[in-house]
Order: C-alpha cells, then sequence, then structure tokens
C-alpha cells in the first residue's frame, strides 16, 4: 500500500485505561495535524479525571449516556450531544448500565505516536459531585 492509495484497511482499537480507542488519523497525513478517535468506556464505569494541556476537544455522543465531569461541573450528557472540552479543562465520564461511545476530535493530537507524545495530565484527587451544572 501506498501513501496514496485512498482505502486503509482496519485500524485496530488500544486500551488507555478505561478508553478502547481507534485512531482513525494515524498514519494517514493528517496525523500531525487532528487527533479523531472512536472512543468506547464500558458500562459501570467511572474514569480517571485529567486534562489535555495542549489540546482543544471536540466530543459527540453516539450512543449511550453518562455523567461528565468537565471543569469541576457535573453534566448529564447522552446521544446526540456535543461537548467542547478546552484546551487544560480537566474531565471524566461516569458510564450508566450502557457503554459510552463517542468520536473525539482533537487538535493537536492527544496521542501522535510518530512524535512519541501523549498530551495527557492525570488529576489526583477528582470528584464526579458538584451541585451545579445540567444534572
Amino acid at each position: 500500500m501506498t501513501d496514496r492509495e485512498p482505502i486503509l484497511r482496519r485500524v485496530e482499537s488500544e486500551t488507555y485505561g478505561a478508553f478502547r480507542v481507534t485512531a482513525i488519523t494515524r498514519g494517514t497525513a493528517l496525523e500531525d495535524l487532528l487527533g479523531l478517535d472512536l472512543v468506547t468506556i464500558p458500562a459501570g464505569v467511572t474514569t480517571e479525571v485529567h486534562r489535555h494541556p495542549h489540546a482543544e476537544n471536540v466530543v459527540y455522543i453516539l450512543s449511550g449516556d453518562a455523567t461528565a465531569l468537565i471543569d469541576h461541573v457535573v453534566y448529564r450528557v447522552a446521544e446526540g450531544d456535543r461537548l467542547r472540552i478546552g484546551k487544560g479543562v480537566y474531565h471524566g465520564f461516569k458510564t450508566s448500565e450502557t457503554p459510552l461511545t463517542f468520536v473525539s476530535v482533537q487538535s493537536p493530537p492527544i496521542l501522535n505516536k510518530t512524535l512519541n507524545t501523549l498530551d495527557t495530565e492525570v488529576l489526583e484527587s477528582p470528584s464526579m459531585r458538584s451541585p451545579a451544572g445540567r444534572q
């Protein structure tokens, strides 16, 4: 296969903590510019609260529902919701009895295997409770 092939075959999923990630832009000309990932979090799981100091991120929920912690505020999210997570904003998810599947778009990419970079910092004492936000 050459760089000019229009059909790129199967992309293998990788697991990072609670996140199963399929990196759609990996191995393409966009890889260093944009991260586009299909992400699934299993049912009944609370992810670590973390941030991406250098990446802007938009998440679009494809299926499932969850509690999302974004910038220390708790929100209920479900299919069709779109989340904007700015640079350095702490966030995490707590799934319900169904898995949560979403598309994550990041610029620059959170994980760049070519450059061997992972733009993630974990919050030491996370809390998924907050009186504010859309519950």
